[in-house]
């Protein structure tokens, strides 16, 4: 790393002169200044990496300036130099952390040996400065990955639990309904059923049996159908309940299976149907490729993306005339495809670039005369990228401004299995990144001493 600006204070015109041209020759830009007020006045303006400092200055001790220095740049190498040998200046400069002592007159190699291991010290904490920041970044994001898991393991969990203790309910009403339904039709094929307008019954006391009637045959198929809407709509909840819990266990396989691409969107479309806008006044449609097959993939992975790319076209169609969905999946020779169109509000050429970025997002949608911001921190998009980045596959996008979109997502053929998935890359990838963070301060250390 080239770090060409110097800062050059002395107040000997000459020795300052001669100073900045041996740094000019070897390509260097040195910023002359004849006195301590010059020197902290740039300082303040300025950032310096490496500094030539005279201590003996006529307004002002160069270790202050030293000192200044290290203040306003941490990571600044400064160079003291001196017309006067002495142990205690040497040691103070040492002290307040100068990077080397040269004496008066300066030789041409000391100075340029000197100057260029300051560069090399400041451009190594520079770069390690660099890294540390990236680390420290991908180790937040990676750690807000990590508990976000954990917390979904746990409602995980909960969900199974849940639904364990409605089913066990829901085959009793279910069982007791079919075995009602059975015992009706035994009485109407049977017809011993007393019924009728009499109101006499079986007295044991006065020995009064009302005649026997015939089963009333309406009253009982009137009874049949409604227990067959009762055992119609438990299949339903039987059915949503095994979605949950199907989705449930699979949202935390941490390993690639074979996944059906039709039956996952159908089943991610059946979790929207709880949303009442949706299921009241958004239209759907399917096209689907019936040869579209299977994939290889963490099923999570990709239950996630389309879960997202589903909710945001909902919500870009809160304010349009026409809602409609539209879910297509075909292939070709080297890609299987998922389309999900919308009628929404549609994403303005100037912002197509930004839509993946962190805590971005274009869904707003009218309340009255407000303008509301639609649930969500603006990262669906960004990690549905993060998510299908290690499998090669990727997010097409084509919309137009109050029109809608369409978001396609790109997936090869032969989808390769990223190096570890789920919870294990994160406990890796914050192990590798723990111990780059070691190593670098070991390197840092050993370039120091």
């Amino acid at each position: 790393m080239r770090l060409e600006k110097i800062l050059v204070v002395d107040d000997e015109p000459e020795v300052l002169l001669v100073l900045c041209k041996m740094l000019e020759e070897k390509g260097y830009k040195p910023i002359p200044c004849s006195n301590g007020a010059e020197a902290m006045e740039m300082i303040c303006k300025e950032r310096f990496y490496i500094g030539l400092i005279d201590i003996m200055l006529p307004d002002m001790d160069g270790i202050e300036i030293l000192k200044e220095s290290k203040k306003k740049n941490t990571l600044a190498e400064i160079i003291v130099i001196t017309g006067h040998e002495s142990i205690d200046l040497a040691i103070k400069a040492i002290k307040y952390q100068a990077c080397d002592f040269l004496l008066k007159p300066i030789n041409c190699d000391l100075l340029y040996n000197s100057v260029r291991k300051a560069e090399e010290l400041a451009g190594l904490r520079l770069k390690n400065l660099a890294q540390t920041k990236r680390l420290e970044r991908a180790f937040r994001k990676r750690t807000k990955q990590l508990i976000y898991a954990e917390k979904q393991a746990i409602i995980g969990s909960a969900v199974q639990g849940v639904v364990h203790n409605i089913i066990n309910p829901l085959t009793v009403i279910s069982g007791r309904a079919e075995l009602l339904k059975s015992e009706l039709n035994n009485m109407k094929q049977k017809g011993d059923v007393i019924c009728g307008d009499s109101k006499t019954i079986h007295d044991p006391s006065n020995d009064v049996i009302t005649p026997p009637y015939k089963a009333d045959t309406h009253l009982i198929d009137k009874i049949v159908q409604d227990i067959d809407v009762i055992c119609q709509n438990s299949q339903k909840i039987f059915q949503i309940v095994n979605n949950i819990l199907k989705k449930s266990i699979n949202e935390h396989q941490e390993n690639p299976s074979r996944v059906d691409i039709n039956s996952m969107v159908l089943q991610e479309i059946e979790f929207f149907k709880s949303d009442l806008f949706f299921k009241h006044q958004v239209k759907t449609s399917y096209h689907l490729d019936p040869a579209i097959g299977e994939v290889i993939i963490v099923h999570s992975h990709l239950s996630q993306v389309i879960d997202n790319l589903i909710k945001n076209a909902i919500e870009a169609m809160y304010d349009s005339s026409e809602k409609e969905l539209i879910i297509s999946t075909y292939q070709d020779d080297e890609n299987i495809f998922i389309s999900i169109n919308d009628t929404g509000h549609g994403i303005p050429e100037h912002l197509k670039e930004k839509i993946f970025e962190q805590f971005f997002t274009t869904n707003e949608y009218k309340e009255g005369n407000k303008i509301r911001q639609c649930a969500g921190a603006g990262l669906g998009l960004y990690t549905c990228l993060e998510i299908l980045r290690p499998y090669g596959a990727e997010i097409r996008v084509e919309s137009q401004a109050g029109k809608g979109s369409t978001f396609t997502v790109a997936l090869p053929r032969s989808l390769e299995r990223p190096a570890a998935t789920g919870a294990e890359t994160i406990r890796s990838y914050r192990q590798l990144l723990e111990n780059r963070a070691e190593k670098l301060k070991d390197v840092t250390a050993g370039h120091l001493c």
